[in-house]
């Protein structure tokens, strides 16, 4: 089953008040990287306040997976990402999600290579009928996730759902 959240808003590509679009992509590109190697040797450092982040507005779908019952995973759930910085994203949707759930979520950077980072729910607030305005801060993989469950036979990234290729378009 799959569940489509957002604001119902046109698909925007990631904007900025910097000198050029390029700029905010290639910051966000740079977001992406880092976050996807937290808990790994290659791991950058993320400030500590992560609220005093700089923050992107950065419009596009992501994928977001819970951890079951049993080992088993969630449905992805798509979700319209409002903003990123280096410590998280603010994502729009229709789920209420507890604050301490961990998961994962599924990005498409700009060279349509899809990325996947841990995260952790900091907050979800009510923003209006079927809406809701939830803070993910990124996190290593949650234990019993590994990347290895995303990948194909071949040994590349799964799409974990459709609408994500929008992103690329």
């Amino acid at each position: 089953m799959r569940r489509i959240n957002g604001t119902g808003r046109p698909f925007l590509p990631i904007q900025d008040n910097m000198s050029s679009p390029d700029e905010s992509t290639l910051a966000a590109d740079q977001i992406l990287d880092a976050a996807e190697k937290l808990g790994t040797d290659e791991a950058a450092t993320l400030p500590v306040d992560m609220r005093k982040a700089r923050r992107l507005p950065y419009e596009a779908l992501v994928a977001l997976v819970l951890p079951g019952a049993a080992g088993e995973r969630s449905a992805p759930i798509v979700l319209r990402a409002a903003d990123i910085s280096s410590g998280g994203l603010s994502v729009l949707g229709s789920e209420e999600l507890p604050a301490g759930t961990e998961g994962v979520v599924q990005m498409v950077r700009t060279d349509r290579q899809y990325a996947i980072i841990g995260v952790r729910v900091r907050h979800c607030r009510y923003l209006g009928p079927m809406e809701h305005v939830t803070g993910l801060q990124f996190i290593p993989l949650p234990s019993g996730f590994t990347r290895h469950e995303f990948l194909d036979d071949n040994g590349r990234m799964k799409l974990l759902d459709p609408l994500l290729k929008q992103n690329a378009e």
